[in-house]
Parts: C-alpha cells; structure tokens; sequence
C-alpha cells in the first residue's frame, strides 16, 4: 500500500504513519467508527499539523478534496477515513479497477433507461414541480403541497422520500418537523461544500489517461476524465456542430480557493471565468516537460443551444 503514495515526494517516515492511519480505521469495528472517529476530524487523526508541506498538501488535503470533495480539516475521520479505504479496497482488489465508469452521457445512459423503467412500473413523474411546503400531524407527513404551472396542490402518499440538496430542504424543515423527526431538526448547521463539473468539447481527442487524472496541488482540486475511450458506442460527431472527437469532463471540488487567473474563488467567478480558470490549471499540470497534451486551439467546436 505504501508504494501508491511514494511518487508524492512525502517523506518515507511520514507516509508509513499515514498508511498505519488508514490501517487503524479499517480495523476498527463500525461503533468505534461512530462513537470515536465521527468527533475527531481527519486533519486532526492524520496529525497532519506536525507533518511537511508534502504529506499536508498531497495526503492531508489533496486527497480529500480531490476524491471526496471534503475538507481535512473539519472532515470527520469515519467519514473520510470509510471513503478512502473504499477507494483503496477497489484499487487493490483482483481485477485492479479503481473505479467504474458509464459507457456514454449520463443522460443517454443511466438517467432515460431508469425513468422509462420506472414508468413501465407505474411511477408518474410530475417535472417542473416544486415542493413548497411538507404537512405533519404529530409524528406524521400528511401531505406535501408542490406548486407548479396550475398552481399550488397537495400530494398525498403512503410514503414520502425527501431527496433534496441539504441547503433546500433546511428551507422546508419547520418546527413541526423537527419535533417529529428530532434527527433533521440541525440541518441548517451542516458544514457544505460543493462539487461540479464543466466539460470541453475537443476538436481532436485527447485521451491524457487511461482513466481518472488527479491534480492533487491544483488550486480547485481538479480531476478529470476523457470520454472518448470509453465512449465506444458513441458518435461524438452528432454533438454541437458535427466537429467533436474527444471530450474532457472536469470535477471542481474546492469553489472557495482561489484560482491563478482571476485570483478569485470558483464560486465567485462568471461560467467563463470558470472555463478559462479550469482550462489553465489543466493545461499547468498537463502541458510540462515539453509535452503539449491539450491547446488552446483544440477548444471551441461546439456552439451554444
């Protein structure tokens, strides 16, 4: 397991004694996790303070955000710790995949075929609703009132699963709620962060890897995949203007950091400040050492809808 970390120029002392912080949640049962690890963040657990730039930057927070979206320090240990060792277990498991990725656009691929299944069975979907208010009688959701073009109307179930962003279902959550379900009652004093994504459309492939890049010291803890290896079976001619061959889809997991263009944090930069900022810190851990993976002029192909 120490071999995976070496090639991040941390010290060999200090890379033993974060394997050994990994090796300590995996053996511990699931209530140590809870009772234990839940109220002891990972920057704390790693001891990530007294380490060099290295472990802190790579291992402590490099890591984190760049596979979990979290930050170290105020990131529980069970929670990062549990998500890490996921990743390893998958990395050093029989058939050496790390992770699993779709075969074409989410859409196309997972999100239509799941809808049509579900319709064949019956479920009704209601789009362009939206859920204003959540009726409770004492321990009891009676009703869920949705708002859409012919106005307010109440829905009523035998079950009801609230599966909203945290920051919308804090605006939902009244006191009424809160007595009958006491667990949701602290929502709106969950620390949040996001994770989100752009895509460029490329005039000429470029598969940089067979796989996830990890760009562990980018300022917006990017990752990125390029599609077109694993889009065997899609045509990427009939996207935008016909004149697409690759596509790299990019994960930003810290929006609070600042960039090296506009020294300006993601979520206080414009969509194209966001492009041209991504698009730079791509092409810094991309294009070194003379080798020129992605450029400037491969970019465009495709028009707006």
């Amino acid at each position: 397991m120490i071999s995976l970390f070496t090639p991040l120029d941390v010290p060999p002392d200090e890379t033993a004694f974060f394997v050994n912080r990994l090796l300590l949640v995996a053996t511990s049962c699931p209530e140590r996790r809870l009772a234990e690890y839940e109220n002891i963040a990972w920057w704390d657990f790693i001891q990530a303070p007294r380490m060099s730039k290295q472990y802190q930057a790579y291992l402590g927070q490099g890591l984190t955000r760049s596979l979990v979206a979290m930050r170290a320090e105020e990131s529980s240990t069970r929670t990062v710790g549990v998500t890490q060792l996921q990743l390893l277990y998958a990395f050093i498991s029989p058939d050496g995949i790390f992770d699993r990725l779709l075969g074409g656009p989410t859409s196309d691929v997972w999100i239509a075929p799941w809808t049509q299944y579900l319709q064949k069975r019956g479920v009704q979907f209601h789009a362009g609703q939206t859920l204003t208010q959540i009726g409770v009688q004492g321990r009891r959701v009676t009703g869920a009132t949705v708002n859409g073009e012919g106005g307010p109307t109440n829905v009523a179930a035998d079950y009801y699963i609230a599966a909203l962003p945290v920051e919308v279902m804090t605006t939902l959550v009244t006191d009424d709620l809160k007595r009958a379900a006491p667990s949701i009652a602290n929502l709106d004093k969950l620390s949040t962060r996001w994770m989100n994504g752009i895509q460029f459309y490329l005039a000429q492939d470029a598969p940089i890897v067979n796989g996830h890049a990890i760009y562990l010291n980018s300022p917006w803890a990017l990752t990125s995949i390029s599609q077109h290896q694993f889009w065997t079976s899609v045509d990427l001619s009939k996207f935008g203007n016909g004149k697409v061959r690759g596509i790299i889809s990019v994960d930003i997991s810290d929006w609070e950091a600042p960039g090296v263009v506009y020294n300006k944090p993601a979520r206080e930069c414009t969509a194209e400040e966001i492009r041209m900022e991504t698009w730079t810190q791509l092409k810094q851990h991309l294009n070194v050492d003379g080798a020129k993976q992605i450029e400037d002029e491969n970019l465009g192909v495709v028009s707006r809808p």
